[in-house]
């Protein structure tokens, strides 16, 4: 009788975390793009440029951020190598995360009290805010793995578990 293969638990919890994590960051991404159209309703609604450009860069950047998330979740190496090598970092992910999520919180709030969003719905507003909280909460997550210093241990779990059955668990960094 062949013996039954099993992953660590531990390592699917992590999966599992990652995967919330891509889907999440697609979250904020749309959230932000949400904010950003209707800044640009309100620019072409006649609005200011010199009132709304702050809020036009800051909901760009956060789509960029958003961006950032998912290709760190990814694990697009192309780009974590070259360009961010410290969000390999649970701690430094963790803080980035966590700041994501505070300024899409911010933004969200900002835009939707001046603009209001695409169809002034408070169910679109709640949605923001929950993938925002939920992003806050996760950075919190990865920022404490650091501190005890799980990182280390979910590699050495991985290589174990890679060696004695023969596949090539994708990195969980």
């Amino acid at each position: 009788m062949a013996k039954k293969e099993y992953t660590p638990w531990q390592l699917v919890l992590l999966n599992f975390f990652r995967f919330l994590c891509l889907v999440i960051g697609a979250g904020i991404g749309v959230s932000y793009g949400m904010n950003l159209v209707a800044v640009i309703r309100s620019l072409i609604n006649g609005g200011e440029i010199q009132d709304l450009w702050f809020q036009l860069l800051l909901n760009l950047y956060g789509i960029v951020f958003a961006l950032l998330v998912v290709l760190i979740e990814l694990r697009s190496s192309t780009v974590l190598d070259k360009h961010f090598q410290s969000m390999k970092d649970w701690g430094k992910r963790g803080f980035f995360y966590s700041f994501n999520g505070l300024l899409s919180l911010g933004m969200g709030a900002a835009t939707n009290a001046s603009y209001g969003n695409i169809d002034n719905d408070q169910a679109i507003v709640k949605t923001q805010e929950a993938i925002a909280y939920i992003i806050i909460i996760l950075g919190c997550f990865y920022m404490l793995g650091a501190l005890l210093c799980m990182q280390g241990k979910m590699a050495k779990l991985r290589t174990k578990f890679n060696n004695q059955s023969g596949h090539n668990m994708s990195e969980i960094v």
